[in-house]
C-alpha cells in the first residue's frame, strides 16, 4: 500500500543522507567499514529508539478503541520514522 512506498522512500532517503554524512565525515575509512557504520545508523533498533525519543508513537494510528498508549514493535516504530520523515521533508500527506 501507500505506506510501503513511504516506508521505502523514507529509508531510501536515510541511507543516502547517513552516507553522504559518512563520505564526507570519515574519508579515510574505506567502503567496507563505510557500510558497517551506515547500517548501525540506519536500521530498525536505531530508527524506532529515534521514534520513540521523539515521541512518534503518539501519533500512530491503532486499532485499540481504548485510546490508551499503546507500546509499538520496533518494526512498527521504525516504519513510523520513514514515513514521518518523507511526510516532512517531501510534504506528502
Amino acid at each position: 500500500g501507500h505506506n510501503q512506498r513511504m516506508e521505502f522512500l523514507g529509508d531510501s532517503i536515510m541511507q543516502l543522507v547517513a552516507t553522504e554524512y559518512l563520505f564526507i565525515h570519515f574519508p579515510d575509512h574505506h567502503e567496507g567499514h563505510l557500510t558497517l557504520l551506515r547500517s548501525s545508523l540506519v536500521n530498525n533498533r536505531t530508527q524506532a529508539k529515534v521514534a520513540e525519543e521523539l515521541g512518534m508513537q503518539e501519533f500512530a494510528i491503532t486499532n485499540d478503541k481504548t485510546k490508551r498508549p499503546v507500546a509499538l514493535r520496533t518494526k512498527t516504530l521504525a516504519d513510523l520514522l520513514e514515513c514521518m520523515f518523507i511526510s516532512f521533508t517531501h510534504h506528502i500527506v
